[in-house]
């Protein structure tokens, strides 16, 4: 059986780390849809940082859920006290599965936009392929009585 001074830390450090979970979906921008000039580098985040902390969060949480059940496992045969390991492999699923999910997203975007910026410095070095790979669009129709240019 724990301490209850074992149950109280492990409560505040699953605690600590929800509030620290997701960094990925909380800080990096993702890439602006639709993308604006080509001659302007776009405004999204390429960094790692983020998804590798939320790689290192979810690898902790479902740490804590393998805990739990290990800890569960070794109870008496009775089941008595088995709530608080029931609800620490319940917070450790949660906490790994959103961190985990957290990364996934974060390093999609990261590497969107990493594609993106690397289009836009080959664009303004006048590759034109690249400008149209960063802004597909189609031609402009020059004005004419039939087709205004909106003001």
């Amino acid at each position: 059986m724990a301490f209850p001074g074992r149950r109280f830390a492990s409560a505040s450090a699953v605690a600590l780390l929800l509030g620290q979970s997701g960094c990925s979906l909380v800080f990096l921008k993702a890439p602006p849809e639709p993308l604006g000039d080509p001659r302007l580098p776009p405004d999204c985040s390429t960094s790692r940082v983020a998804p590798v902390l939320d790689i290192l969060c979810a690898v902790v949480g479902f740490t804590y859920l393998g805990a739990a059940v290990a800890m569960y496992g070794e109870m008496d045969p009775s089941g008595e006290g088995t709530y608080p390991y029931i609800g620490m492999g319940v917070a450790g699923a949660a906490l790994g599965s959103l961190c985990a999910y957290s990364a996934s997203e974060g390093s999609t975007r990261a590497a969107r936009c990493r594609d993106l910026v690397a289009l836009q410095r080959r664009c303004a070095a006048g590759e034109v392929a690249a400008c149209w790979a960063y802004v597909p669009v189609a031609t402009p129709v020059p004005a004419s009585p039939a087709n205004p240019v909106p003001e």
